[in-house]
């Protein structure tokens, strides 16, 4: 049999009081429920962890809190974790209780009492198998072979049609567990076994001034959520399972007696949730993993520990996958219901030169240079790109990239997202320290700074390190100076999803505190002290309108009638590509659609080369671009509908103050 589904079926009558039973072993039992057996109804003292037949953990905690643990319900098997002779309360009874296979082929099921054959409704079975496979009955759907009876507390293999019913007419008594050593009834001649165990990954740590990496602080942590498979001789997965959040597994119904090694991925899968992985791009997307030897299963349940070691470079993949999931489940702890899109983690000890980045599609590219700048253990780092990739996935992010630094004058879009990748590092951490390691000639360095506190350098409207303050202090519970609020990262990722994502503005810290105040009025004075300590003024609007900062700088956006023409002057004052000012920024409507040329001529001179991108504002969306090589003019003619439209200019030659003359006409 391959490919079945562990699914637990009952019928009983009458009215009685299933009585406690007890664990028969210490660790993982398989119980089975006869019944919907309500969280209240369940005296979990000494029961450590519930899971479903499929693995999913329901119940975690300290043996007396509750997580997804709402009901077990009639009709399906759970693990159950404790210690032997611990009692698990099953709780009362219902009345006759029928249920049918629930797929075409195997099905599962467990006896809850001795039921001789006269009274199972054998109807459209088609094979009874006992758990150590061997054949009971097969048939033409009338005629017994080897059964007698279904022994109390033992399961059994039935092959039948989805919707088929196994009947029962006798009442229960007492539900018993039912595990795989077969202590109740007469044990199977040839079990099913199981393997559990613990993965975990070394992680060094940072010295405790923040600088470079301190190798004799290596601890073991939980490889969270990772994806576990048992391998047989062939290569072939026999049983697949995801660790828990303290990094325990079980792969159960195992073969016994069968040589298995056990495989940890450097992979996160959970299905319309998240699938996440870490590969190793410089050997053609491979899939990291950790293996233990190759050993039989035995007969009886065994436990098998893995670590993914530093001293190897094994457990760098799983340090980064680590560092990803506590971000996810930083979103997901105000939002159950998100769906993460796939994400490739790049990483290599041959990612020397590579840059550590987000590509703005899938995938998040990690320094490995082991003697130079290595961002696996630099949790900080990593959650920086991924907060590029959450921006991107659920919001939005206008940022055109490029080198920047927390001093720089940069370009609105730039500053808000890498100010928001630093600020997302502290949020998901709640540690503000923010460190980059490296190591040159076996010395450890790096450098470090306070997300929340740092000296300020250039503060303002372009500066990713202001937009890192207000975005951490809006989140932050620390009151301190103008900080005077705590909200949460709820109240910051209700913007994020909705109004920063659909701004018909670009996406700048004025689009974002705007929106922000919309959404939180009572708040919007506080916010208003935090945007002034940054040397900013009040922020009116979503395109930064009555800058008082750099005067000489604004407007950031012009607006631009069809038909008529506007002068605008681009600036490499600041430095080239990304920099404030090396771009400008304009405003058109289209009130009917046609055809439009759009140009932009130099007026100054001919030694420009300016370039353009056409953007409709709502929704947002990409239309086009002029980047030819041309001297002094750049147009380009395209299909515009009725809305507004974005125009961003550059000068890709650099020069130092080109002007342009920007027109939009229709095409007669």
């Amino acid at each position: 049999m391959k490919h079945f589904s562990i699914i637990f079926f009952f019928l009983f009558a009458g009215t009685f009081v299933l009585e406690a039973t007890q664990l028969k072993r210490t660790g993982w039992n398989l119980m089975a429920v006869c019944q919907d057996i309500s969280r209240a109804d369940i005296n979990m003292t000494g029961i450590e962890e519930i899971q479903s037949q499929e693995g999913q953990s329901i119940y975690t905690g300290d043996f007396a809190s509750y997580s997804n643990l709402e009901t077990l319900h009639a009709g399906y098997g759970y693990w159950v974790k404790g210690e032997v002779g611990t009692v698990f309360n099953s709780g009362e009874s219902l009345n006759r209780l029928e249920k049918p296979l629930n797929r075409d082929g195997w099905n599962l099921m467990a006896s809850c009492e001795n039921i001789s054959s006269t009274d199972v409704n054998m109807t459209y079975l088609e094979e009874i198998q006992r758990q150590d496979g061997a054949t009971i009955y097969t048939g033409d759907f009338s005629n017994y072979s080897n059964l007698n009876s279904l022994d109390f507390g033992y399961g059994y293999w039935i092959k039948g049609v989805q919707g088929t019913l196994f009947t029962s007419n006798r009442a229960l008594s007492t539900l018993p567990p039912i595990d795989n050593n077969g202590t109740t009834g007469t044990p199977p001649t040839n079990e099913k076994v199981s393997i559990s165990g613990k993965v975990t990954y070394d992680r060094i740590h940072v010295n405790s001034n923040h600088i470079g990496l301190d190798y004799n602080n290596i601890t073991q942590e939980n490889a969270r959520q990772v994806v576990v498979e048992a391998i047989d001789i062939n290569n072939s997965v026999v049983a697949t399972t995801t660790t828990d959040d303290n990094g325990e597994y079980l792969l159960a119904n195992l073969p016994n007696n069968q040589n298995i090694k056990i495989r940890v991925y450097a992979k996160m899968f959970k299905n319309a949730t998240w699938d996440v992985k870490v590969i190793d791009n410089y050997n053609n997307g491979v899939l990291y993993v950790i293996e233990g030897n190759m050993e039989t299963t035995g007969s009886n349940n065994s436990i098998r520990n893995l670590t993914a070691s530093s001293s190897n470079k094994s457990s760098p993949p799983f340090a980064i996958l680590d560092s990803v999931y506590t971000a996810m489940q930083k979103v997901y702890s105000v939002d159950s219901s998100v769906v993460f899109p796939a994400l490739k983690m790049n990483w290599s000890v041959n990612n020397i030169e590579s840059g550590t980045y987000y590509d703005g599609i899938d995938n998040i590219m990690l320094q490995g240079d082991q003697n130079g700048d290595s961002d696996e253990y630099d949790d900080h780092v990593v959650t920086h790109e991924w907060g590029h990739y959450y921006e991107d996935k659920f919001s939005r992010t206008d940022s055109i990239g490029g080198a920047h630094g927390a001093g720089d004058h940069l370009d609105i879009r730039v500053a808000f997202g890498e100010g928001f990748g630093n600020a997302m590092s502290a949020i998901v951490s709640d540690d503000p320290i923010y460190f980059d390691t490296f190591s040159y000639s076996g010395s450890s360095n790096g450098w470090y700074m306070n997300i929340e506190s740092e000296t300020k350098d250039n503060p303002g409207w372009f500066s990713e390190a202001s937009i890192q303050r207000i975005l951490y202090d809006l989140y932050d519970s620390d009151d301190d100076g103008e900080d005077q609020l705590s909200l949460g990262f709820s109240a910051l990722h209700d913007v994020f999803i909705d109004a920063q994502k659909n701004t018909e503005a670009f996406t700048s810290i004025f689009s974002f505190i705007t929106e922000f105040k919309l959404a939180n009025p009572d708040e919007s004075a506080m916010v208003d002290s935090m945007v002034s300590s940054e040397n900013m003024a009040t922020i009116t609007d979503s395109y930064g309108s009555g800058r008082s900062n750099l005067v000489s700088e604004t407007p950031l956006y012009t607006d631009l009638t069809v038909g008529e023409m506007v002068n605008v002057c681009t600036k490499n004052g600041y430095g080239s590509y990304n920099k404030l000012n090396n771009r400008k920024y304009i405003k058109f409507i289209v009130s009917n659609s046609a055809r439009y040329t759009i140009s932009v001529a130099q007026s100054n001179g001919t030694d420009s080369d300016p370039d353009f991108q056409v953007y409709k504002a709502s929704p947002h969306t990409y239309m086009g671009s002029a980047k030819s090589p041309d001297i002094g003019v750049e147009e380009t003619t395209l299909n515009l509908t009725t809305g507004s439209y974005l125009l961003d200019i550059s000068d890709d030659n650099n020069i130092a103050a080109p002007c342009f003359n920007v027109t939009v006409n229709s095409v007669n």
